[in-house]
């Protein structure tokens, strides 16, 4: 068994005077089932061989839940110290009287023996890359605990947690959206926690997350525009034109281009690190208006948008997605129309 891998989420906060029972995750190898030992570096209890509690089978790999008891008697001072190999990873945790309040975000149950969960992460592995979009966020837990784990993603202010749900693969999902991915600038740290058995037990924390590098294989993506696609102006002619776009690698400005029914705007707009705005010269006539976009991120990656809005008021017959007065523009007719000015932006460029 390789014993230099191991999959294990430590409790956060333990009881004095009560059991606590430790796991690990480990990959089979060969049908070995000798477990890792535990070690106490705290003077506390001699050396402890964990024993084969449970197996876990995903994707045909399989895993063996290795676990061991530390008595309630040598759980004594301010924290737990243990690791599984005489020079790996040592485990701190904090020690409290049952009748102590536990550190502030940290909820410790009444049990006869503290019982944490071991958490072995499935998918994502140590890269992916944008184009595939959503990014899940996939892992399986050993043990009993009644709530569902808890995923915390790294977003520019902060930790914000993603909904969890049974994945009909047999194990736990939690799914990062498109849009959150975008705002991550090369790596993508997270954690995960689960309640139950006494404890709360954390595979990462905040501190120390784990991570996925992101590679940026798509262009830039558009959130939101202004008009909104397929909205009406009303009275207003001169409607100021705006797209809100993300990339992890940056706009590169003078590499994108935008057009008005078919025409690229040479001067006018505002290009921004995350918008560009555009308020057309002269009001423009009543009926449908197409805005397109190229953009292109700084390596090179392009993506395509467009949008429709109706200048004045929408009646029957007449709407953004209705093309009645004015000139719709599909994409075919983009490209033919600005072909020139694509050519090059489109060209394979070192």
């Amino acid at each position: 068994m390789d014993r230099s891998v191991y999959y294990h989420a430590p409790p956060k906060a333990a009881r004095r005077g009560l059991a606590l029972t430790l796991q690990v995750i480990v990959p089979d190898c060969d049908g070995d089932r000798i477990g890792p030992l535990l070690y106490r570096p705290d003077g506390q209890g001699s050396t402890i061989a964990m024993q084969p509690t449970d197996g876990i089978t995903y994707d045909g790999e399989s895993f063996t839940v290795f676990a061991a008891t530390l008595p309630a008697a040598t759980l004594t001072g301010d924290a737990l110290l243990y690791s599984f190999s005489p020079d790996g990873d040592c485990y701190h945790v904090p020690l409290y009287d049952l009748d102590q309040a536990p550190m502030e975000g940290v909820a410790i149950f009444p049990e006869a023996v503290q019982m944490p969960s071991a958490i072995l992460p499935i998918f994502p592995t140590e890269r992916v890359h944008l184009s595939k979009g959503n990014l899940p966020i996939r892992f399986t837990t050993a043990g009993v605990h009644p709530e569902y784990p808890e995923v915390f993603v790294k977003q520019e202010n902060g930790f914000v947690s993603v909904p969890v749900e049974p994945s009909p693969l047999g194990c736990y999902e939690a799914t990062v959206p498109y849009e959150m991915l975008l705002r991550v600038h090369g790596k993508l740290l997270y954690y995960i926690t689960v309640s139950g058995g006494g404890c709360v037990a954390s595979l990462g924390t905040a501190e120390c997350p784990l991570s996925v590098r992101l590679l940026d294989n798509t262009g830039p993506y558009v959130t939101r525009t202004e008009p909104a696609d397929g909205s009406c102006t009303g009275v207003e002619t001169r409607p100021t034109i705006s797209l809100f776009f993300e990339d992890p690698s940056g706009v590169d400005t003078d590499a994108s281009i935008l057009c008005l029914d078919g025409q690229k705007i040479p001067k006018g707009p505002q290009w921004g690190a995350k918008s560009v705005v555009f308020c057309p010269e002269h009001s423009l006539e009543n009926g449908i208006h197409t805005v397109e976009a190229v953009l292109r991120d700084g390596l090179g990656n392009r993506s395509y948008h467009s949008f429709s809005f109706c200048v004045g008021e929408e009646s029957e017959g007449t709407s953004a997605s209705k093309p009645a007065r004015g000139r719709p523009l599909g994409a075919a007719l983009f490209f033919a129309g600005a072909w020139n000015t694509l050519r090059d932006l489109f060209s394979d460029k070192k």
